[in-house]
């Protein structure tokens, strides 16, 4: 069996499933740049790393408990318990039985948290007509543009280059051998 990675004493390893994310969405929030978009998202990821703050000291205690439990029936209904919590955490609950677990204290779980995470840093793209983009081109543009031709590594003339659309077709240096068909039915026996 692989050894597994154990933390150092006093580490409480469930803030790495609740402060980093915490912390990530409020930087990002509180930036200058940041737009409302990503600020409303943001406080959904950090609505859902508080129920999951919430949650996780208890996973810990059921963990403690099986971990130190000598009686079989103590361990199974603690496992169930854990289980039953362990989703929850995952999925989130639905608090107010309203048939769907919202984005709301207490309810949202790390799903909701990780798909929010992610619409932060989605950046919404509206569709922009050709009229606007021709006359965002010609505004940025305020005289011709003009490409002086240049001179080839290769040339020691002072010929200069074509501009690209204006090369005639390469000349054809040999005559192409296509390789021949196999003769008979291409069933070849032994």
């Amino acid at each position: 069996m692989a050894d597994r990675p154990v933390p150092p004493p006093g580490v409480d390893v469930s803030s790495a499933v609740t402060v980093v994310p915490a912390n990530e969405a409020d930087f990002t929030v509180s930036t200058s740049g940041a737009t409302q978009f990503m600020i409303d998202n943001g406080i959904i990821v950090k609505t859902c790393t508080q129920n999951l703050a919430l949650w996780m000291p208890q996973l810990r205690n059921l963990l403690i408990t099986i971990l130190t439990s000598s009686s079989d029936s103590q361990i199974s209904g603690t496992i169930d318990d854990l289980v039953t919590l362990s989703a929850q955490i995952l999925n989130g609950i639905d608090v107010d039985k309203n048939g769907k677990i919202d984005i709301v204290a207490g309810e949202c779980g790390a799903k909701i948290m990780y798909e929010y995470a992610y619409y932060m840093a989605d950046m919404p793209i509206s569709p922009v007509s050709i009229s606007y983009q021709l006359t965002a081109a010609a505004n940025a543009t305020t005289s011709p543009i003009s490409v002086a031709p240049t001179r080839t590594r290769s040339s020691t003339s002072s010929q200069s280059t074509q501009a690209p659309g204006n090369n005639p077709p390469p000349k054809v240096t040999k005559k192409p051998h296509p390789t021949p068909k196999p003769k008979g039915n291409g069933n070849a026996q032994p």
